[in-house]
């Protein structure tokens, strides 16, 4: 039994002897449209299925005989099981863009770290610089990234890094300078 809003469109395939589906029987096509839910929203089960097959005949499949099948949308990734289906949207803003490029500057940050030798609990003075993609990202996310790569300080413009390196990802560059600044 399925949950179905009233008046919402599906699309179903219909099984046919032998493991066929519609469109399988020598020319036989049954409609692959129709609507459920006339009943105000209720559950649908147990009802037949009508469908208008060639030649204008009208053909009633049980539930066993019908196979309904969700696809996403344009935008959104789907999934259904026990009777639920969820729909997450798929867009990206500039928000998740900016969060996203932030978790790869720690990422390159931790392997920077290690790179330089540095043990897993130092501390570190931290600076990057980076294209305006870098620098938006910074804008937003600065504080995490200072947390999750152990930074105490920011580098500031006339400081000099013990240990730097530059990463590119699509069009976004940046450059990472560090600094052991102590043991945690």
């Amino acid at each position: 039994a399925a949950a179905v809003a009233a008046g919402r469109t599906f699309t179903v395939e219909v099984a046919l002897p032998g493991g066929g589906r519609s469109g399988d029987a020598g020319g036989e096509t049954v409609s692959g449209q129709g609507r459920l839910g006339d009943a105000g929203g209720e559950t649908v089960s147990g009802a037949g299925l009508p469908a208008e097959a060639a030649g204008s005949e009208t053909l009633t499949f049980e539930p066993e005989d019908v196979l309904v099948e969700t696809t996403s949308a344009e935008g959104y990734a789907c999934a259904e099981e026990g009777g639920w289906l969820v729909g997450l949207d798929t867009t990206l803003t500039e928000a998740l863009e900016r969060e996203g490029l932030a978790r790869e500057l720690v990422r390159t940050v931790q392997e920077a770290r290690k790179q330089a030798g540095l043990e897993v609990s130092d501390r570190i003075t931290l600076r990057i610089d980076g294209s305006m993609e870098v620098a938006a990202a910074l804008d937003a996310h600065r504080d995490y990234v200072m947390e999750e790569t152990l930074a105490t300080g920011w580098g500031g413009a006339d400081w000099l890094p013990a240990y730097s390196v530059e990463h590119t990802l699509g069009t976004g560059r940046w450059t990472i300078g560090l600094a052991r600044t102590g043991k945690g």
